[in-house]
Parts: C-alpha cells; structure tokens; sequence
C-alpha cells in the first residue's frame, strides 16, 4: 500500500476535504500520504501531541508514533475503498506516542484507509491509553469507534470532493500565479518601505489593507503576504468587487443552496467558504455593496457564515487581506463605507507607491518583462537601447506596473534580432517626456 501511494501529492480541493473531515472527529486524527509524512492533523491530534499543527504537517509519522510505518505497511493487501467510503484495518494496536518533550505513552491505534477524490489517505486514529484502562479490543470496531451517523458524515464530506472541484475550478490559475517577494521586482526606496512593513505583518494574522492606484501590484503584495504568513499552506481566495455583477456579488461571496432561488438548482459554495482557513484577498473592497458589509464584518467577528437560502452555519475562518484604489477615509465619513468595516480593515494598512513615484523601479521592471516575454516566444533578446531607456523610464505611467508590462510585451512581439524594439512613440511626445527630470 505504501508504494501504491508513493507519489501521491494531496490537490488543494482534496485538503478542503480533508480539513472538513480532520475536524468533525472527536479523536486525535492524522491523514499519512504514501511517504510516511503527515498530511493534516487536527487539534486532538495537536493537544495528545504537544506541537503545534504547522509542526506536525510535514514530518515523518514515525517521530511521534513509534513503528507507524511498520504497521501500515503490515496491512499492505488492504483494499482501499472506493465510492467515498471508509475502510477499518485491523484494531486494536497499541503503540507508544511521543510528546515534545521526548517522553513516551502508550496510545491505541486505529488504522483506516480511504479514497477522496480520487486519492487514496491513510487514517490514524488515536486515543491516549495513559489515562485509563484500554478498551476491549472486541470493542474496538471502526463501527463502534465512529458511529454510523459519523460514518456517513465522512462519506458525504468526500462526496464534496467532487463538488469543490467543480465550485474551486476558478483557483486552480490563480494559485498558479502564488508568489513571495522574488517576483516583486525593483529596488526604490518606496518599494523597499513597503516590502519591509510585509516583512513586518506577513507573520501574524492581522487584517491588512493595501492600497495603491490600478496596476501598482496591490494583489502581488497580498500573495506575498500570504506566502510568508500561518497559512501559507492553505489557499490564497480572490475576490474583485468591481470585476462582479452587484446582482451576484453576495452568493458568490457566502454562497447559495439549491433551490435558493427559482433557476437556480444547484448548490454554490462562496469565496468565504472556500478561503476556511486560509486567506481571503478582497480586492477593490470599496466597491462592495453597502448591504454586504455588516455581513461582511459579521462573518470576520463569528468566523461562521450561512449560505443564500440555507441556515446551517458554516465555519468560515479566514486571514482578511483587503485592497482599494479608493479613498476610504472619505467614503467613510461620506457614509458609503460601514464604520465598522473601515474599523477592520485599517489594522495593518500599507501603501504601495505609483511607478512614476519609483522610477527607479523602472530599469529592472524592464529586464524582468523583456525576459519573461522573449522567453516565452522563444526569442533572445539581449539589449534595450539607452534612448529607449530613458523614454520608458521618463513616461508616467497612468497604468503603473500592469502597463509597462503590457507595453513590453507588444515590444517583445514587434522585435526581430536581440536589440528590443519598443514602439515608443506611442507613449506620446518623447521630447517633452525625456525633458522631464527624474
């Protein structure tokens, strides 16, 4: 069995899954990938343990369960069930655990094995066996140890897989695009100020504004945010209120159930939802609906959340990064922004400067995109002339970074040999634009 899941590597939708499943147990539960390691804990697990969960995920089951391996490997005919179903091995091991501090104590092992979405997992339940006498193993039934009713919750939670395969199809770019401060490029002043204040709150779990002018790399920043924060292992959720009809604005945000309303027959898992545990980028948030923002805020006080039409609460925790290009204090005083929103959002706020601002972000900003779109066309471009140079890095750019990225990429196109040929006289005047000072 190990080696039939040795190159397992669990998808982003498959660990929604597993996260939801990993919770609703009352035991300490581990998931085990086909190398040993340890793929998602929950907070039993961590309490019986000693660690912290992000200390666990990743190491090798063996540290903290001695011989694990062994006995997994031990039930390696052991059919894995399909359809969504669990599967008991044998029960009834006793194994010895170890805390933090090294020392050992005996913990009852029950081994399952399961298939969600496709991927095959190994279950490790486990109960602490130093603080009273262990069970009969006649009694030690997976159907005794999980009663039916938990069963058939587990069985429904990977049904979801596919479900969140279809509702998450919309990450799979953007988690893509995840990048840390190597993809932000340029070397200012200005730039170096805000790289340091996402040093400074990336860490924590502070909510945190980013605000800056179109096309300055305001989403950039916030997965960079996210790529050094608690939860990078998680998934990085996007939202633009200004790129979503105000009609469809709320169920994409919390979701709807079936039926919720007429045309609508199937189920609808929202952004907040999806980003449970994880991180939440709302960009343009200026722009959301003032009917939406009490909700909003609501759903950061409770950490719960109820779809469109349903009343079951949904756990919904998530790490707030927010972006405007608006002026929120005014929209505040002007009654278009909730207090109680702004109050949120302005924890942690950072300013990203426009490129006219750093032009001396300009050059690299320039050989970063010359590189990136001569590569991809497999052309070899070497050289940017100097009067090119210095007409690019003269021109304001009202688009900041998102059109000097564009305008290179049309110059990449437009070029033949290795010298760029940029069409600069687009950019306007060049005379007036090169007798700017820097």
């Amino acid at each position: 069995m190990m080696e039939q899941l040795s190159e397992h590597r669990i998808s982003r939708r498959g660990r929604a899954v597993l996260e939801r499943l990993v919770d609703s147990s009352s035991d300490a539960l581990l998931v085990i990938a086909g190398d040993g390691r340890i793929q998602e804990v929950n907070c039993q697990a961590e309490r019986l343990l000693g660690y912290f969960r992000h200390e666990l995920i990743g190491s090798k089951a063996d540290r903290h369960i001695s011989n694990l391996s062994r006995e997994i490997e031990s039930h390696a005919d052991m059919a894995i069930a399909s359809d969504a179903q669990l599967r008991s091995m044998e029960p009834g091991l006793v194994l010895d655990g170890r805390h933090r501090d090294g020392s050992e104590f005996p913990v009852d092992v029950l081994l399952c094995s399961v298939r969600a979405d496709g991927e095959p997992f190994v279950l490790v339940f486990l109960q602490d066996l130093s603080r009273g006498e262990r069970r009969d193993p006649d009694l030690l039934r997976l159907e005794e140890r999980l009663p039916m009713r938990r069963l058939q919750a587990f069985s429904q939670l990977f049904k979801l897989a596919g479900r969140l395969r279809e509702e998450a199809k919309y990450l799979e770019g953007e988690l893509r695009a995840e990048c840390g401060f190597e993809e932000i490029i340029g070397e200012s002043s200005a730039l170096e100020e805000a790289l340091n204040k996402v040093g400074t709150a990336a860490p924590t779990e502070a909510t945190i504004l980013i605000e800056g002018e179109t096309g300055t790399g305001k989403e950039m920043l916030a997965r960079a945010i996210h790529n050094l924060g608690p939860r990078c292992g998680r998934t990085f959720v996007k939202l633009n209120c200004s790129a979503i009809p105000l009609h469809q604005i709320e169920s994409e945000m919390f979701g709807q159930e079936s039926g919720a309303f007429r045309g609508v027959p199937k189920q609808k898992v929202g952004r907040l939802e999806l980003a449970h545990r994880g991180t939440l980028f709302i960009d343009e948030i200026g722009d959301l609906p003032p009917e939406l923002q009490p909700k909003l805020v609501r759903a950061l006080r409770e950490k719960k959340i109820a779809r469109l039409g349903g009343t079951n609460a949904i756990p919904s925790d998530f790490r707030l990064i927010a972006a405007t290009a608006r002026n929120l204090p005014e929209m505040a005083t002007m009654g278009d922004l909730s207090s109680g929103l702004y109050q949120r959002l302005k924890v942690f706020p950072i300013g990203i400067a426009p490129l006219r601002e750093r032009r001396g972000d300009i050059p690299p900003l320039i050989g970063h995109f010359v590189a990136k779109h001569a590569r991809r066309r497999n052309k070899s471009i070497t050289t940017v002339p100097d009067e090119t140079m210095k007409a690019l890095k003269n021109w304001p750019w009202p688009g900041n970074v998102r059109e000097l990225e564009n305008f290179i990429e049309r110059a990449v196109i437009l070029t033949c040999g290795s010298e760029l040929q940029a069409p600069v006289a687009e950019l306007g005047d060049l005379q007036a634009a090169a007798s700017r000072t820097i």
